[in-house]
């Protein structure tokens, strides 16, 4: 709230979302800043105090989305589940993610009508807002050239020009330069951020050994040498094992993306696939790649539960998956968004590295079990196609 959200809102204010944007160079696309800004201005004559209007904001969209979701699966309990998994981060935490979550859920919707285009134009949007939806846009890619219908290849090719007339608006180029901080975690920043994932396993290995190894030593200039020496290998860059600690998790991340890709080429190439491999690919991003944050899993747990919407198999795990994104914020922020060192839970980095070595083998598993479509009991048809 007081690094980004408040700061936006009375930016908005006082120059309007456009030259606001301009103004704060922020590292988030622009469709944030404005849909604060939107909030803002809607609840401006409910409450005066900014911090109120943006929990507005958040609760309006979650209300939007709820309802979204329960018109895409027309089932009361999944849309508990859906309703029920978003109030930590949303309510609680003040997370933005459920701004490009609101966009993706509806552009699957459209996509499910059999509006390719309509579904483009959201997932653009979507991108303007995150930048994670970058992650599953060469899913997108793919299973847009699958599709035999001159529309679907059609929207393709409409894709670039959405987003660059969207973004032409706010400045070209500071929205490229925001959206592509996908690659920010490379500059001489730490490998971890707060992610249980394999990064999160190493540094909760690494940091120990650098106590210990700095309490043997009997000289404290030395001491303090040999803790920051060690404490180095969780910032990237900083020594040889750093370095080669980047590219070995670079060259994971990018065989099994790569892996996930082809074998979703190999596919029927449908919407559920289309979800499946979207989640997967997510999966491999939380696992592998470095910058991670503690909120990075929210798009594949609300993709895991659109396809559960449709295909009842999928159900127990998209669970577990809101249910490790849950606690993966909680872990370290609590319920109200507490600073990691005085979070709710106190943990130790021996208690860090069981629950991350929990969530790689956990996630790698599903990935390994998603490979291959679950079979087609409880399989929803599309129910929102017209009639």
């Amino acid at each position: 709230m007081d690094f980004y959200w408040l700061k936006w809102l009375e930016l908005g204010r006082a120059l309007g979302p456009v030259y606001a944007y301009a103004a704060d160079h922020s590292d988030y696309p622009p469709l944030t800043m404005a849909l604060l800004w939107s909030g803002g201005a809607l609840f401006s004559g409910i409450a005066t105090e900014p911090f109120i209007q943006i929990k507005l904001t958040l609760i309006l969209t979650l209300a939007t989305s709820t309802a979204m979701y329960f018109w895409f699966s027309r089932n009361a309990l999944l849309t508990a589940i859906f309703l029920t998994v978003h109030v930590i981060g949303v309510i609680g935490l003040a997370y933005l993610d459920i701004f490009a979550g609101l966009w993706i859920l509806a552009a699957f919707l459209l996509l499910v009508r059999g509006s390719p285009e309509g579904f483009v134009v959201l997932f653009a949007c979507a991108m303007l807002t995150k930048w994670q939806p970058l992650i599953m846009a060469p899913v997108v890619a793919l299973y847009l050239l699958q599709q035999k219908d001159a529309r679907n290849i059609g929207s393709l090719f409409f894709w670039p020009l959405i987003f660059l007339a969207i973004a032409s608006v706010f400045d070209v180029h500071l929205v490229l330069q925001a959206w592509l901080k996908l690659q920010r975690a490379i500059s001489g920043s730490f490998f971890n951020a707060y992610a249980l994932g394999m990064q999160g396993l190493l540094d909760a290995a690494i940091r120990p050994i650098a106590v210990i190894g700095a309490i043997q030593q009997q000289d404290a200039t030395l001491s303090l040498q040999r803790y920051e020496a060690i404490d180095a290998l969780t910032r990237i860059g900083t020594s040889v094992w750093s370095s080669a600690r980047f590219w070995i998790f670079q060259a994971l991340f990018g065989f099994f993306y790569l892996y996930t890709l082809w074998r979703f080429v190999k596919s029927n190439r449908q919407i559920n696939d289309l979800l499946r491999s979207a989640v997967q690919v997510y999966i491999i991003y939380f696992v592998f790649r470095h910058g991670v944050h503690e909120n990075h899993l929210y798009m594949p747990a609300l993709l895991a539960l659109i396809l559960a919407a449709r295909q009842r198999a999928y159900l127990r795990d998209a669970v577990i998956l809101n249910l490790l994104h849950n606690l993966n914020m909680v872990y370290y922020y609590g319920f109200n968004g507490s600073w990691p060192d005085n979070s709710w839970l106190e943990h130790s980095e021996f208690l860090t590295f069981i629950l991350s070595a929990i969530y790689c083998i956990w996630l790698l598993a599903m990935w390994k079990r998603w490979l291959s479509p679950m079979s087609e009991v409880n399989y929803q048809p599309a129910q929102m196609n017209s009639t």
